[in-house]
């Protein structure tokens, strides 16, 4: 039984230094292994230290990971939904669907999208601030604006020309 529990208290100095805290429990080691008599009140006293030096780590690990997580939560980003459409017969407008719609942040990252069948393209993580949108689709005209985004999710509806085509005689 004593071997038994000399080995279970070796597996707990063991993650003790693991964690940085092995310097609590070296004594109650050197202790029994002399064969010092080792009472229960004696261990219950250094487990509820053990434990309460582990609650104390891990709300340091809590409060870190939410600290990092505020961090990311306030990083200047945003998500555009960009909504792409074009003149269609009888004044109607119609989405768009296979435009490349580009992005240049003001800091000179890049970012690129094609709408889907819906007529929208949404890139993601964009940095606040000002930024550059070109489109490109076929049989229209490029089409380029700058804009501000200052809110964590924005939308942006664009209207392309068709193309003019080349008179043949």
């Amino acid at each position: 039984m004593l071997k038994m529990f000399t080995h279970t208290v070796s597996m707990i100095i063991l993650v003790l230094k693991s964690i940085g805290l092995a310097g609590c429990a070296s004594a109650e080691s050197a202790n029994i292994g002399n064969g010092t008599e080792h009472t229960a009140q004696q261990s219950q006293h250094s487990d509820n230290d053990t434990l309460a030096d582990q609650h104390s780590s891990a709300e340091e690990a809590n409060e870190t990971v939410t600290q990092d997580t505020a961090a990311l939560e306030t990083a200047q980003n945003t998500t555009i939904k960009v909504v792409v459409k074009a003149q269609g017969g009888d004044e109607e407008l119609v989405l768009i669907q296979g435009a490349n719609v580009f992005v240049k942040s003001g800091d000179g990252q890049e970012f690129s999208a094609k709408t889907n069948s819906k007529g929208v393209a949404v890139l993601l993580v964009i940095p606040r601030g000002k930024i550059k949108v070109q489109v490109t689709a076929s049989g229209f005209k490029t089409f380029g604006e700058r804009y501000e985004l200052v809110e964590k999710e924005e939308s942006i509806e664009i209207e392309l020309e068709i193309r003019d085509l080349p008179i043949v005689d």
